[in-house]
């Protein structure tokens, strides 16, 4: 019953972990997509801007969707009548999903994010800089922006994650052997 209880507690701890990278993104979207559909509101006599504009805040919009929906499958884990083993399968089941949500991130999300704000950004920055030095400085930004993406996910994120998977799987094996 310990066993139970001590998974129960993990599963809450990731639980808790998981939720607070939800609510960031939340609190992104609450705060950014109006920022930007007031942009396309504003840039009227600037198609290409517009457009960006529209791209970034259906992306956010995407995001806060796909976050939502990757958050309703955790829900499974509340049910009070799992078996100790049909618990496990689930949680690590749940750990594998979410290191997989945080690694995708940088392939569905950030390009087409920065692909938006991009359109937005280039002619602004066409009036003082020519076409090839706008899509330099594009560029630059893009890698560094992936970069704090793998940083933040990749390494922070899916590590911790790592380490809590190991955690339930050291736990299921320390439970098999004293059976």
């Amino acid at each position: 019953m310990v066993n139970v209880k001590l998974l129960q507690e993990k599963r809450r701890s990731l639980h808790d972990f998981v939720q607070v990278g939800s609510s960031n993104s939340y609190l992104l979207v609450l705060s950014f997509a109006p920022l930007f559909a007031l942009g396309i509101w504003k840039a009227r006599q600037i198609a290409l801007m517009q457009i960006g504009n529209l791209i970034v805040m259906l992306v956010l919009l995407a995001g806060a969707l796909a976050t939502w929906l990757y958050q309703r499958a955790e829900r499974k884990l509340d049910q009070v009548d799992l078996n100790m083993r049909e618990f496990q399968t689930l949680l690590l089941l749940f750990i594998n999903r979410s290191i997989a949500f945080t690694k995708g991130i940088k392939f569905w999300f950030a390009p087409l994010l920065f692909f938006g704000i991009s359109l937005a950004a280039y002619p602004a920055l066409n009036r003082f800089w020519s076409p090839l030095w706008c899509i330099v400085a594009l560029s630059l930004v893009f890698i560094f922006f992936e970069y704090s993406i793998w940083i933040m996910n990749d390494l922070r994120r899916v590590g911790e994650l790592q380490r809590r998977k190991s955690e339930v799987e050291r736990l299921l094996v320390e439970m098999n052997e004293s059976k």
